[in-house]
């Protein structure tokens, strides 16, 4: 079973500018920060991270392919696998790779904030495993 699983850096990084942004509004004046288009350098670096950090969660069934604006996984996965649970394994792929960015921008920007993201990734990456494990029974 070979499908593809397209992640648009363009999305991923909205979401993070986003995110820093609704976070910033709910901090006291002397903490808003946000993400910018100053920062996109750190950030294209951050985005290669999260992308690496998923292929680790996807192996040994992808390989990765990397452009500027977006990352394809090539999955080779068992013959027996559902392939009803594509759509959910891409929509949880999209999911982590925007925690893990947005946890390692708040790395860098407030340490403090960085877990309740790396726990909702944390959770996504548990439901990427089992989707990968789930299998059609046998046909008789």
């Amino acid at each position: 079973m070979n499908f593809e699983i397209k992640i648009d850096k363009k999305q991923v990084i909205d979401f993070l500018h986003i995110m820093s942004g609704h976070l910033g509004i709910k901090l006291q004046l002397p903490d808003i920060f946000s993400s910018t288009d100053d920062d996109a350098l750190r950030i294209a670096q951050m985005w290669k991270m999260s992308a690496d950090e998923l292929l680790q969660l996807l192996s040994p069934y992808a390989v990765m392919n990397f452009n500027d604006a977006t990352i394809v996984y090539e999955l080779s996965l068992p013959t027996n696998w559902d392939v009803r649970q594509a759509d959910n394994l891409s929509e949880y792929c999209n999911a982590y790779v925007r925690y893990e960015l947005f946890a390692l921008w708040l790395d860098y920007i407030k340490p403090d904030y960085a877990s309740l993201q790396r726990t909702l990734g944390g959770a996504v990456a548990s439901a990427i495993r089992r989707v990968l494990t789930l299998r059609c029974p046998p046909a008789r």
